[in-house]
């Protein structure tokens, strides 16, 4: 799979610079992988995917369980310094995006401060692979009310999560009922906005980036129907991605970050690019949950880096607060 480039990579340094400096002002002031190729349905195998043994998983980061984190805002998130932040950055994501390619939804929240930043959320986007993790929480919900899971469900799960593995997932899509499993699981996790495809292509279910930062807030809470084993098993493999799908959310982490968990997804798809990332990021002070969502990009490598410089532009600004 083709990755950015060191030009690519040094703009992105120069992004999060300039969003170190973009914080200081604010504080003086006051988003179907099916591999490269077309959709695929439960049961195929989708050419273009990722296929072969799996990698070891690579973590680099420390994993603390759901209840190990920062607990959420207890200050009133409509409380003027915490919106004149929000504000001031929405300005900014809003700026950058006036120029960028396709179109992009974002809703970045800090469950510790309360900061809430959005810019297009509610637009809809094909989920690509970012709607694994739906996939996955379905199953959780199913076996805890039916039992665990079973060892060839296991493996699909992490194979599914830390490699993307497109067979996999049509697996455990069969697993779960296809899009009639999962519209009665997204019922009970409160995805008003997220629809299975039609005609059972798992990778071209719609959703938006509000849907997703719930989904991630299911994930973090324990007022959830999810329980804490479930909550845990799929922030372990988010946590466990490999390394060369660790773009995207894990971008904007720093030297202080405690736990980085993310889901992407990137496909070719209309004469463009679709490519989302979806994930956590926690560190002293801080919880967020992020998602960038983009399609009508016009390169894989235009996309990641359109979702590192929104996600590293507010962590950071956040972060020097």
């Amino acid at each position: 799979m083709a990755r950015r480039s060191g030009t690519s990579r040094a703009r992105l340094y120069t992004f999060t610079a300039v969003a170190a400096t973009f914080a200081v002002v604010v504080g003086s002031s006051f988003g179907v992988q099916l591999g490269r190729a077309a959709a695929a349905g439960p049961g195929s195998a989708p050419s273009g995917a990722e296929t072969g043994p799996a990698a070891s998983p690579t973590p680099t980061t420390v994993t603390p369980s759901p209840e190990h984190v920062p607990p959420p805002a207890t200050s009133d998130p409509d409380d003027a310094a915490v919106s004149t932040v929000a504000d001031n950055l929405t300005g900014a994501v809003q700026a950058y995006l006036s120029g960028a390619d396709g179109r992009v939804g974002v809703l970045i929240v800090d469950r510790a401060t309360g900061i809430r930043v959005g810019v297009g959320e509610d637009r809809s986007f094909i989920t690509a692979s970012v709607v694994k993790v739906d996939i996955l929480a379905t199953l959780m919900l199913r076996r805890q009310d039916h039992g665990g899971l079973t060892d060839r469900e296991d493996d699909l799960a992490r194979a599914m999560i830390t490699r993307s593995d497109n067979d996999a997932a049509s697996a455990l899509w069969t697993a779960v009922g296809g899009g009639t499993g999962v519209t009665a699981a997204n019922q009970r996790f409160g995805l008003s906005h997220t629809h299975p495809d039609q005609d059972g292509y798992w990778g071209l279910s719609t959703t938006t980036a509000a849907d997703q930062v719930r989904l991630l807030g299911l994930l973090t809470s324990s007022n959830s129907p999810l329980n804490a084993h479930s909550r845990s098993y799929i922030l372990g493999l988010m946590s466990q991605v490999e390394r060369d799908q660790r773009w995207g959310v894990p971008a904007a982490a720093g030297p202080a970050s405690t736990g980085v968990y993310v889901k992407n997804g990137w496909l070719a798809y209309n004469g463009g690019w679709v490519t989302h990332s979806v994930g956590r990021i926690v560190e002293p002070g801080h919880d967020w949950l992020l998602a960038v969502l983009s399609d009508g990009q016009p390169s894989e490598g235009t996309g990641i880096d359109t979702i590192e410089h929104v996600a590293s532009l507010v962590v950071a600004a956040e972060r020097a607060h």
